[in-house]
């Protein structure tokens, strides 16, 4: 009789923990979409193919300013009044959001800024691996110098370069971030030795 009631007992102790894990996944149901994804995943799915179309519109604006800023300087210096038809291959919004990149900011380094986008939405897609600090780190860089080393390459080494490219860029190379750091490192060590720095800092 002992012997029955020990393995009753025992019996007992073994089907709790099932029926408690039982409980536990009623109480701790995991959402899933029709096709089987959970919603974190189609969330994320969602978010990479935004960053994806943000990323493309962005380059598409930026290189479009690049080829037909030259078309569209006077409605850029007009402020881009209503009615007026622009060239830029993403409209007007395209032609507001390259100027303000290539112009205001990091000038031709601003192209890097949809590069790092597009990591990240392939990274949320999913489609291979990346470790986006490092991407962002070296990229970061690299727009920071290259914004500096091409206003400097624009004001103090411009006789390298014909005068029809001069021209037809309508706006700093180096963007408005570039001009003023190089400006500042020139007014006050010279040029001579700002192209040293700039050339050290590459090793």
């Amino acid at each position: 009789i002992m012997a029955n009631t020990a393995n009753k007992s025992s019996k007992g102790r073994q089907k709790r923990p099932a029926a408690a894990s039982k409980r536990a996944k009623t109480q701790n149901p995991v959402l899933t979409a029709p096709d089987g994804k959970t919603i974190g995943e189609v969330v994320n799915f969602c978010t990479g193919m935004l960053i994806l179309v943000v990323a493309v519109f962005i380059l598409l604006s930026e290189i479009s300013l690049l080829v037909n800023g030259k078309l569209d300087q006077s409605i850029i210096e007009a402020n881009l009044p209503e009615g007026e038809i622009v060239s830029n291959w993403c409209g007007r919004l395209g032609l507001r959001t390259g100027y303000y990149f290539m112009h205001d900011a990091f000038g031709l380094m601003s192209l890097l800024i949809p590069v790092f986008f597009l990591q990240v939405s392939m990274r949320m897609l999913k489609a291979y691996k990346v470790r986006l600090w490092k991407w962002f780190i070296n990229l970061s860089l690299v727009m920071v110098w290259g914004s500096i080393a091409l206003s400097y390459i624009e004001h103090h080494m411009d006789y390298l370069f014909p005068a029809s490219m001069l021209q037809w860029v309508v706006f700093p190379w180096g963007g408005n971030h570039g001009d003023v750091i190089s400006k500042l490192i020139v007014d006050n060590v010279g040029v001579p030795v700002t192209f040293i720095i700039l050339a050290a800092s590459l090793a």
